[in-house]
């Protein structure tokens, strides 16, 4: 799970279109329908699976949600600007998750987890680990009253960003120690919590370096990974 403290944030007036992100407190409801929030730099990898993405945010007074949670369809949304309808004219997903609610309280509350919008971000062919950004924007429903603090209040209020995600097994090529990387001896199968090394070639010739056998039996190795090739001869 990587968090993210937000502070650049904004809502938009419904009548005029005006984007204030200067205040302390963000709206949204049927006066100010639009809210935003941009995060920069997720490092995240491209196609990793979302599990969970959720916002934290304080109330502060109206605590009665009624609005939609999308993501803006982008890996580089602009930043905020109080132009004429900066948040309702960004393009955003397919798709968008609910919320709503009554008296949710004081205090920080969770939204639901909008993970099928920041996937669709994430799987972008333009997405770039520790360089591209995530706008996140909310449209308000008839009858919703929701007002938080924002990204412009004091450090202890802002909004925090919590995403939770994974990556599934890959393969990777294996170059030892001492031959050019584009040399490949072999592949390593990562998954969650192990590793699994397979040799290429002769044995010997394929494990050496920082990945050893680790039998005797192995020709010209010692210590380390036990050769795949080898292991059922080991004594």
């Amino acid at each position: 799970t990587v968090t993210f403290t937000i502070t650049e944030d904004g809502h938009q007036v419904t009548a005029t279109g005006v984007v204030n992100i200067a205040s302390s407190t963000l709206l949204c409801n049927n006066a100010s329908g639009w809210t935003a929030f941009r995060v920069q730099n997720l490092n995240i990898p491209k196609g990793a699976t979302i599990q969970d993405a959720h916002l934290s945010l304080k109330t502060a007074t109206n605590d009665d949600p009624k609005l939609l949670i999308f993501c803006e369809d982008s890996s580089s949304p602009a930043a905020l600007t109080t132009a004429a309808n900066n948040i309702s004219a960004r393009t955003r997903t397919a798709t968008s998750t609910s919320w709503v609610a009554a008296n949710l309280g004081t205090g920080f509350k969770n939204s639901p987890s909008f993970a099928p919008q920041v996937q669709a971000v994430i799987a972008r062919s333009d997405w770039v680990q520790a360089t591209s950004d995530l706008a996140i924007i909310w449209q308000n429903q008839t009858g919703g009253s929701l007002k938080v603090y924002s990204g412009n209040s004091t450090a202890l209020n802002r909004p925090v960003l919590s995403i939770t995600w994974y990556v599934s097994a890959v393969t990777q090529t294996i170059a030892p120690n001492g031959l050019a990387v584009a040399v490949g001896r072999g592949t390593a199968t990562v998954g969650r919590g192990t590793v699994g090394v397979t040799a290429a070639g002769a044995c010997g010739s394929g494990l050496v370096g920082s990945l050893m056998a680790a039998r005797s039996s192995c020709a010209g190795a010692a210590g380390g990974v036990i050769c795949s090739r080898c292991a059922a001869k080991a004594p």
